[in-house]
């Protein structure tokens, strides 16, 4: 997807609202603006911002894309949160589009998550397979 994206730099074209903790101190590491194109045509942009908080990671991203196809427009927005310690072991995450309900993973340990979307909470064992993070 990455090879989709050419870089843009346009500073506060992008707002990203994220409170998942709202007494914690996140000090930006990095942050990256891409415009987004479809077939050469300008569609969209996407958001990637890295922040650190003591020996807390939180990667959050964002993706925004409006297209017509057929005579239709179709408005696309996805975002994501994920916190992981500083030895990659997964902590929290989130990930919201529009017009859906957000869905919040609370890692209780290696092969524990709590799920929780709307009123609904449950508990999901995690496969055996490797853990990829942001």
């Amino acid at each position: 997807m990455r090879a989709a994206l050419f870089a843009l730099c346009f500073a506060g074209a992008v707002s990203v609202v994220s409170c998942t903790v709202s007494c914690a101190d996140w000090a930006l590491v990095e942050e990256h603006y891409y415009a987004l194109a479809l077939g050469g045509h300008p569609c969209g942009r996407s958001l990637e911002r890295v922040e650190k908080d003591g020996e807390r990671l939180r990667t959050i991203s964002r993706i925004e894309m409006r297209f017509s196809r057929l005579g239709q427009e179709t408005a696309i927005e996805l975002s994501s949160e994920f916190i992981e310690s500083a030895r990659g072991e997964p902590i929290e995450a989130t990930v919201a589009q529009k017009g859906a309900e957000r869905v919040r993973y609370v890692f209780e340990s290696p092969k524990k998550a709590r799920v929780e979307r709307g009123a609904v909470r449950e508990t999901r064992e995690i496969a055996d397979d490797s853990w990829l993070t942001p």
